[in-house]
Order: C-alpha cells, then structure tokens, then sequence
C-alpha cells in the first residue's frame, strides 16, 4: 500500500509533509521530557561559552 497525496482545498500535499508535521510536536513533547528528568544532558553537551 503506497502513501497517496493528500488533497486540501484543491492542493495537492505530499505524505511526507504530513508525517514532519505530525513529528514535530512529538518530538518537542519528547525533548522536553527529557530535558525535564535531565537526561538530556546525559546525551547531548551544550558548547560551552567563552
């Protein structure tokens, strides 16, 4: 089964743009979990400043 264009309004919208919007605010919730149990500074180290 292959993903089709979605159709809004007469514009046709490619899957993948569907798919990023729906992505985004899952990653944000997910960041922000993460970086809220400070587990976040486990995996990423900010630059450190001058």
């Amino acid at each position: 089964m292959m993903p089709r264009d979605v159709n809004i309004a007469g514009v046709h919208i490619a899957p993948f743009l569907i798919y990023a919007c729906a992505a985004v605010p899952i990653f944000l919730v997910l960041r922000f979990i993460v970086a809220r149990i400070r587990l976040l500074r486990w995996i990423w180290h900010h630059a450190r400043q001058p």
